[in-house]
């Protein structure tokens, strides 16, 4: 295009000096400065379209370059959901909770198996943590020793000491007897029972009982089985104090003894806690059944 522009600007300019060498006449004066205007013009507008073409290009490329500058610029916008963010929580705590409830059902209990294992002790420490309750996961062992009226947290039916009392034994014949395994005259009685409120649930802490023999010898019992109203697939085993596993003939003995690991409840599972069906059966070492008695018990606050 710039060589074009040369040989029409080189035409022009021998048209020029044509014109002067010439020296046309005056009559045709008027159509060389015409035609020459009109090459001058038409270089000049080739020129400006040519211009016009550069700067087009320029504002084409010019746009993506801005463009690019913009998206680099933009605010970045981070958007949540909040039903899923809430359902996510949730599941996370869900997770939480059980691996807590499943660390808070080992139970450490001294003279049991693992077939004792207090199930109801879990359910307890969980119901322990929506109360906000440290101590839900507490689980006392057959030896704890806690002094009279000093635990402020246990209510119920009655407040006892928690170390074993020796049995009273009405012991009127020292003569030595044959050991008897007719049960017949045996009776048991259960006594004061020893609860421990934790907010939304509690525990069976220990029991006082008396055993009376009225048969013609010796007996042994061995252990109790306690059993709640409410929970009727859950038995837990007490064993008797020394003291008590021998009562001879016409006499009686009276212990206090601990629940291993206690026996914990709940409102939902018992119902009214003013009046829980509370059954102990009594066994000797044999695991026969001697005797059993049942009293309906305040487990409330």
């Amino acid at each position: 295009m710039e060589k074009d522009k040369n040989v029409k600007k080189g035409s022009l300019e021998e048209d020029s000096q044509d014109s002067t060498i010439l020296g046309p006449s005056n009559e045709y004066e008027d159509l060389w400065k015409e035609k020459l205007n009109s090459r001058t013009k038409e270089a000049t507008a080739e020129e400006k379209a040519e211009e016009v073409e550069q700067s087009t290009e320029t504002e084409k490329v010019a746009p993506n370059e801005q463009n690019t500058t913009k998206r680099l610029d933009k605010d970045v916008t981070i958007k949540f959901n909040t039903r899923n963010t809430v359902k996510w929580t949730g599941i996370v705590l869900l997770f939480i909770l059980v691996f807590f409830v499943g660390r808070l059902s080992v139970v450490d209990t001294v003279g049991t198996t693992a077939d004792d294992a207090d199930v109801s002790g879990t359910l307890g420490s969980f119901f322990g943590l929506f109360s906000g309750d440290s101590d839900a996961a507490e689980n006392d062992g057959a030896g704890e020793e806690v002094a009279a009226g000093v635990d402020s947290g246990i209510t119920g039916a009655v407040v006892v000491d928690d170390t074993e009392l020796e049995p009273v034994v009405d012991d009127t014949d020292t003569v030595d007897e044959n050991v008897v395994t007719t049960y017949d005259g045996v009776s048991v009685a259960l006594g004061e029972i020893k609860t421990e409120w934790k907010g939304t649930w509690g525990r069976i802490k220990g029991i006082s009982y008396t055993i009376k023999n009225m048969e013609e010898g010796t007996v042994e019992p061995d252990h109790f089985v306690l059993m709640v109203e409410g929970y009727d697939d859950l038995e837990k085993k007490v064993p008797l104090s020394p003291g008590s596993k021998s009562i001879k003939s016409k006499t009686s003995a009276s212990s206090y003894v601990l629940v291993p690991g206690g026996f914990s409840y709940s409102e939902i599972t018992t119902g009214d806690l003013n009046s829980v069906g509370i059954t102990i059966q009594l066994y000797d070492a044999a695991d026969k059944l001697m005797d059993a008695t049942n009293k309906m018990a305040d487990l409330g606050e």
